[in-house]
This record gives structure tokens, sequence and C-alpha cells, in this order.
């Protein structure tokens, strides 16, 4: 397993495992137990923190961009009213 492609390819599919299972547990020890057990056994490490922030980054900057407003203006339009 030495193609990046293929780490890559488990790592998503460990990281989507885990968003499918433990993102639906009830405590927080199960959540740790789902993880720790996909990192062992796809020998990944899980960082869903880093995930989600990268993700919702994405979609902020998307959001921002398609804006119709330059949102740089913003404190210019606050301040004239």
């Amino acid at each position: 397993m030495g193609d990046t492609n293929e780490l890559q390819m488990m790592e998503d599919v460990a990281l989507e495992g885990y968003f499918v299972l433990a993102e639906k547990s009830r405590t927080p020890e199960d959540k740790a137990f789902i993880k720790e057990t996909i990192q062992r056994v796809f020998k990944v490490e899980i960082d869903e923190q880093s995930y989600y922030e990268r993700f919702f980054n994405q979609k902020l900057e998307k959001a921002f961009a398609d804006a119709p407003i330059n949102f740089k203006d913003i404190p210019k339009v606050v301040a004239s009213r």
C-alpha cells in the first residue's frame, strides 16, 4: 500500500466510516472507541476537527466569493448608516 492515491483513498474511507458511525454515537466514549478502532484497522490518523475546519473554510470562501457585495466594504457600509 505504498501508492499515495491508495493511501489517500484509505484515509477517505476511514474518515467516511468515522462520520457514519461515530457521529451517530450517543456518548463520547463510544465515539472515542470507534475512532480508535478505525485508526487501528486502517492504520490512519483521523483528525475530524481539521477536516471540519477545511470543509467549512472552503464553503465559506466560496459563499463569500459568490456574494453580490464585497465583504471588505461592510465596515464602510455599516459606518455610513
